[in-house]
């Protein structure tokens, strides 16, 4: 349905009218809600298994980061900056698919959770044998009793009254799972109204 409304607006741009677009986006808005719902669905059921099945290969991470922040740039609009520091030859052996995913799902809690100008850094660096890669924001922060607590299945940091915020818990928890089954680790530093920077080392080589 939605795919469907949006090739409407692209292709029939003789027919749009302010009330056509919006009644449009409105029907794409409430599809693409309602996919989200299912997918999150979907990956409770994935994660409950004790196997995830990886389809690893030799991933680039500039091009993989620069998407990931384009896709921000467009959902957040004139209020978002994204920054992505990354060498071109920075490369990893992963699961492009989870690893993207995860990114992803970090970069999309940032959106989630701040109100104004936001100003978000994806960086990746190599150390050794070890891939680094953050995702930093300068959001609202999370409270250090929450801090310990933000990779664990179906917990979710309070939003205070942004009742609108979506979600069930599973986003970070996928990410930890990610990164573990690829042999590394995740973890979190935040101030309240300092915002946060998640952490990720992982085997450039995709071992465990």
């Amino acid at each position: 349905v939605a795919r469907v409304a949006t090739d409407a607006l692209i292709n029939f741009p003789e027919d749009n009218t302010p009330e056509r677009e919006e009644r449009y986006l409105r029907i794409i808005d409430a599809q693409l809600a309602q996919l989200a719902d299912m997918v999150q669905h979907i990956l409770d059921s994935s994660l409950s298994e004790e196997a995830m099945p990886l389809s690893v290969e030799d991933v680039e991470l500039l091009p993989l980061l620069q998407k990931i922040a384009e896709q921000a740039r467009t959902r957040g609009g004139a209020r978002v900056s994204v920054e992505v520091e990354c060498d071109e030859a920075t490369r990893l052996h992963c699961d492009r698919f989870h690893i993207s995913n995860t990114l992803s799902t970090i970069v999309d809690n940032s959106l989630k959770y701040s109100t104004g100008e936001l100003r978000i850094v994806l960086h990746c660096a190599q150390e050794g044998d070890t891939t680094i890669i953050s995702v930093g924001d300068n959001g609202p922060g999370i409270a250090p009793h929450h801090l310990p607590h933000v990779f664990e299945k179906f917990y979710r940091v309070p939003s205070g009254d942004r009742h609108e915020v979506r979600g069930n818990g599973l986003g970070l928890y996928y990410a930890r799972s990610v990164v573990e089954r690829h042999g590394g680790t995740i973890g979190a530093k935040s101030s309240p109204n300092e915002g946060t920077t998640i952490i990720i080392r992982l085997p450039s080589d995709g071992t465990k």
